[in-house]
């Protein structure tokens, strides 16, 4: 109720000619409820959502172009719409990567949420790599550079660990890949959000964390461990769809 509020105030407000005093006011909260939203768009799979949501910060952003809280979570939008749309048209894709990697550039050039913009960067580089492998001897340093920078810019963030554990779960070993080290990473971002659980304007990763431990696991021959993390994230968010419907059936099957 309060989000519907919030946008038909934003809304309004660009009619009006009155942007600089909503953003001033309303803007903020807006975007963090907008990013709750996001968040369990992605958790539930509803791609309905993660289009009203990208409008939403497209609309913030005509309001206010400096908001760089809206520029983030503009681009975290099109990173979960670039891998939900990597079954469609190559045009779509590419649309959302490159706006998102602008997007990223822009934030990092103002020194504005820099670990996390360079772990949304990283994780971007990382999904165009798996699409593409004959990118990887470019793309493949870049992430690991970012993921590094971004881990010594807030060492309390434990989204940069959540991408370099894929990284390091999905490359080959003579590339520098590791089960061990991925649940090392993995791990370490669970205990951080379990040690970090203030409110902060960035907030994701948790469940997805989860959800990468567990294929860890499994890789490690550890069903027991991942079955058991799957659970304890399933009791937290019973709507995410990526263990409920998919890695949690896998793991029974075994």
């Amino acid at each position: 109720m309060k989000k519907l509020l919030l946008t038909s105030l934003l809304i309004l407000a660009l009619s009006a000619g009155y942007t600089n005093l909503f953003c001033q006011n309303e803007t903020q909260d807006a975007i963090i409820e907008a990013a709750a939203s996001l968040h369990k768009a992605y958790l539930t799979g509803d791609f309905k959502s993660l289009m009203e949501n990208h409008s939403f910060f497209e609309r913030c952003l005509s309001a206010e172009p400096d908001n760089y809280l809206a520029k983030y979570y503009l681009a975290y939008t099109e990173y979960r719409l670039y891998m939900s749309t990597q079954s469609g048209s190559t045009v779509s894709v590419d649309k959302y990567y490159d706006s998102a990697v602008e997007t990223c550039k822009n934030i990092l050039a103002k020194e504005k949420f820099v670990s996390d913009t360079k772990t949304l960067l990283a994780g971007l580089y990382m999904m165009r790599l798996a699409n593409n492998q004959s990118e990887a001897m470019g793309l493949a340093p870049q992430v690991m550079s970012l993921l590094e920078e971004a881990i010594q810019d807030d060492a309390n963030n434990p989204r940069p660990l959540i991408i370099k554990g894929v990284m390091l779960l999905n490359m080959p070993p003579m590339f520098g890949g590791s089960v061990t080290g991925a649940v090392e990473c993995f791990e370490t971002a669970l205990k951080l959000y379990d040690k970090n659980k203030t409110e902060s304007l960035i907030n994701w990763g948790y469940e997805e964390c989860c959800a990468w431990l567990g294929q860890a696991y499994v890789r490690n021959n550890e069903v027991d461990k991942a079955r058991e993390v799957y659970t304890k994230v399933l009791k937290a968010e019973p709507d995410f769809r990526w263990v409920k419907y998919v890695l949690l059936p896998a793991l029974d099957k075994k």
